[in-house]
């Protein structure tokens, strides 16, 4: 009876193991798409105003030069308006804002698919009740995943953004309530041993 009990509990290690490093990888997939997904959205706003500011601009040093002339007032407002209207203009391609939208949309959207793929890989898992080959091999390709995109995180996150976003994930996905499996069965066999006992005792 001790035998069988001690390769109840081995069968299962395999398994908590690899539902262990699949739940470290659907948290931390949820918390990076949000947090791209933010991070995308922030430049996109800034892109947007910079393009309005160097559009109104453009067209405000034109009114600005045919309701007051070149000279004068007019000519200093004119050139201060498409001074600002240039900067606006600039300010994306200097900063960047194009490529890091590109950049923090794509990894939003792989993020994203991560963390679809590591639940539903969790939940085959559960179903099955242990962890087969062919799991375990998709596991694997999650984790190679994971770790290729971990190369394209950003250097230096936002920690402010990044706490706010794990507190979301936490509420999400509390730690206490993933599945993992459980030797029941050595329950059972204390019981059926405690049973026997009693039965030869009798």
């Amino acid at each position: 009876m001790q035998q069988q009990i001690l390769e109840n509990t081995q069968d299962i290690r395999p398994t908590r193991i690899e539902l262990r490093s699949l739940y470290d990888i659907q948290r931390t997939a949820m918390l990076n798409y949000k947090y791209y997904g933010a991070r995308a959205a922030k430049f996109e706003r800034w892109n947007l105003r910079c393009q309005l500011i160097a559009s109104i601009g453009s067209l405000g040093a034109v009114g600005g030069f045919l309701a007051l002339g070149a000279t004068g007032w007019g000519k200093w407002v004119s050139a201060g308006v498409g001074l600002i209207s240039a900067i606006a203009a600039a300010l994306p391609r200097a900063l960047d804002f194009v490529n890091k939208i590109k950049k923090f949309e794509g990894l939003h959207f792989s993020y994203s698919q991560l963390f679809h793929l590591t639940k539903a890989l969790s939940l085959d898992i559960k179903r099955s009740r242990f962890v087969t080959d062919e799991q375990m091999g998709a596991s694997k390709i999650i984790s190679d995943i994971y770790s290729r995109l971990g190369q394209l995180d950003e250097t230096d996150p936002k920690s402010k953004l990044l706490k706010r976003f794990e507190q979301e994930v936490r509420t999400a996905i509390p730690p206490e309530t993933l599945w993992y499996p459980k030797p029941h069965n050595s329950q059972e066999g204390a019981r059926t041993g405690t049973e026997a006992g009693t039965e030869a005792g009798t």
